[in-house]
């Protein structure tokens, strides 16, 4: 853990991220965000690639099994400033539990709408160095996004 954060240059340009974890993707007995890789969850290795990046803050989302990936999360100790945004249920009494919703709902956590902020899946890998690359992106203005798009074979099959 020292030295992933020792790694950790300059500021990047995006500081702040939305980490949604608040999918309904879940195994038999726990969820995937909560699946251990290399003897840590998968929530905890984005987290902390993130802090690596020089990411400061991160406001994850909750939703499916939210209490475990909150005490998972806050038993972590990062460094990075952890916000958590509960998710409830929408109006037609469905759980909110894609990304659209976790953007909707976290929203107000974000005060500045001018600062970029980086959107991640908290039940996928990412390794820091991307992370980064990411989060030094040149924004402009009229540039409103830059997204990460799977162009496998396989991906490309399942998407027509």
């Amino acid at each position: 853990r020292e030295r992933m954060a020792s790694a950790t240059q300059a500021v990047p340009t995006v500081r702040q991220a939305l980490v949604h974890a608040a999918s309904y993707i879940t195994t038999r007995d726990q969820t995937t965000q909560v699946l251990q890789v290399d003897m840590r969850p998968l929530v905890i290795h984005l987290l902390a690639g993130l802090e690596k990046a020089g990411v400061e803050r991160a406001v994850v989302t909750l939703g499916h099994h939210a209490t475990e990936l909150a005490e998972c999360v806050a038993a972590y100790g990062f460094k990075l400033k952890v916000d958590f945004v509960w998710l409830t249920l929408g109006s037609a009494g469905a759980a909110w539990h894609n990304l659209a919703n976790s953007i909707i709902a976290a929203r107000t956590a974000f005060r500045d709408e001018a600062e970029a902020l980086l959107i991640v899946r908290a039940d996928q890998l990412y390794d820091w160095r991307l992370l980064r690359k990411i989060a030094d992106a040149p924004f402009s203005h009229g540039l409103d996004a830059f997204a990460l798009v799977d162009t496998s074979p396989p991906t490309l099959r399942w998407a027509d």
